[in-house]
């Protein structure tokens, strides 16, 4: 299904759609166009006649972004149908979404850390996200093995399929084989392309995301729609905009149309430095840089580890009006306390939680999880090599640089 949204000067995405009428389109319900070249829809049925036309449908707001049905070919699991057997996680009424809303899809990649990424979910579900525009990305890299549910839970790859799909009810995109964090975000661009989003999100798996206790309360994923509806104004320095950040990227706001114009991101920079290098190009391009705005939604935390009973204090926080005022502070504080430890000594903790689980020696498609640590981080400095070699220099921020340009790529011989 191919999601319509409307112009940019209607502040697409964030435009609430309107029924026309009861009886034709309920309020719980927006148009979608279906087209064949869309890659994740079903087939036309036979008694279409001119499969190079749009036919109109309406789509629920609680139905997979990406559409209802398993597609083995492309790697896609949505969410499974609630049933009388399957009990959803839902957010608490305060932060129920509302009827009448856009889609807003959120993309969540895994490699390692099934906990992690529970964690995270529940909540970004827990926030109002509604769980039917969340996709997961499966980057695991072990092929059929998670779908098929043939890796241990030590295992750091094993990612459980059934309780995403039923018991949080979000739906699971598979990645072919690893990708890197560039080839990640060059994944994110295309599916987005592929479905003709104007803008989508994307979160990182290891955090916790929280609204704010300010009055009128409102919810995390009600503060993320009022962003987007003055995506059109965003820009207070007068030109386009391309990305907005949410507490640095750990929740990014991303203009597709904007990335036809930058480009991908480099894939000979895998990992570290591939920000530096992306967001330099994004200034290059007369876009404004992804800090130049401030915008908020709440409180987002980095995380080393897993919080000890984190779905009873993270219910414990919410009230029929807003947020308790002993619970929400006591989880905000071992929280912050949380992100403390994992930016002390140098950051020397921030990836702690990847290789905290060692199990799963000689399963299907499973790398050794030391060794896959060790040539992340060798593949990881490669990367920052070819970045300096590309640029001239090592520094990130390099349109703070005097003189520097996108036509200097590749001119100099490295520092």
């Amino acid at each position: 299904m191919v999601l319509s949204l409307p112009s940019r000067a209607e502040c697409p995405v964030a435009t609430q759609e309107k029924a026309t009428s009861e009886t034709t389109a309920p309020t719980t319900a927006i148009t979608v166009t279906a087209t064949v070249t869309s890659m994740l829809t079903q087939a036309p049925s036979s008694a279409e006649t001119n499969t190079s036309e749009t036919t109109a449908s309406t789509l629920k707001l609680d139905a997979p972004i990406l559409g209802p049905m398993d597609n083995p070919l492309l790697l896609y699991y949505p969410a499974l149908p609630e049933s009388g057997t399957r009990s959803r996680i839902q957010p608490p009424y305060i932060n129920k979404p509302p009827n009448s809303r856009p889609r807003v899809p959120l993309f969540i990649s895994f490699a390692r850390n099934n906990a992690m990424l529970l964690q995270t979910l529940h909540s970004y579900i827990s926030s109002g996200w509604p769980a039917s525009d969340i996709i997961i990305i499966d980057n695991s890299g072990t092929m059929d093995a998670n779908p098929l549910s043939l890796l241990s839970t030590s295992n750091p790859f094993y990612l459980d399929y059934k309780t995403l799909r039923e018991a949080y009810g979000v739906s699971i995109l598979q990645t072919p084989t690893l990708l890197s964090f560039s080839q990640l975000q060059n994944f994110y661009i295309r599916t987005a392309i592929t479905m003709d989003w104007q803008y989508f999100f994307w979160s990182h798996m290891d955090i916790v995301v929280l609204p704010t206790s300010t009055q009128p309360y409102k919810s995390f994923y009600a503060q993320v729609l009022q962003v987007l509806s003055n995506v059109t104004t965003l820009s207070e320095t007068g030109q386009p905009w391309a990305l907005r950040f949410f507490n640095y990227d750990f929740l990014t706001l991303v203009n597709v149309e904007a990335m036809k114009a930058i480009g991908h991101w480099d894939t000979f920079i895998p990992y570290y430095a591939s920000d530096c290098d992306f967001y330099s190009r994004v200034y290059a391009s007369n876009y404004d840089t992804p800090e130049s705005v401030k915008v908020t939604a709440g409180k987002i935390y980095d995380m080393p580890s897993l919080v000890p009973d984190f779905a009873a204090k993270l219910s414990a926080i919410y009230t029929s009006s807003g947020v308790n005022e002993k619970a929400y502070p006591a989880l905000t504080w071992e929280l912050e306390k949380a992100q403390r430890f994992k930016d002390a000594d140098q950051g020397a903790h921030r990836n702690s939680w990847q290789g905290q689980q060692k199990g799963g020696q000689g399963e299907m498609w499973t790398y050794d999880a030391e060794g896959f640590g060790r040539a992340w981080w060798m593949i990881s400095r490669a990367g920052e090599k070819v970045y300096r070699e590309k640029w001239g220099r090592g520094d990130c921020e390099l349109w703070k640089k005097d003189g520097w340009s996108t036509s200097k790529a590749w001119k100099n011989h490295g520092v």
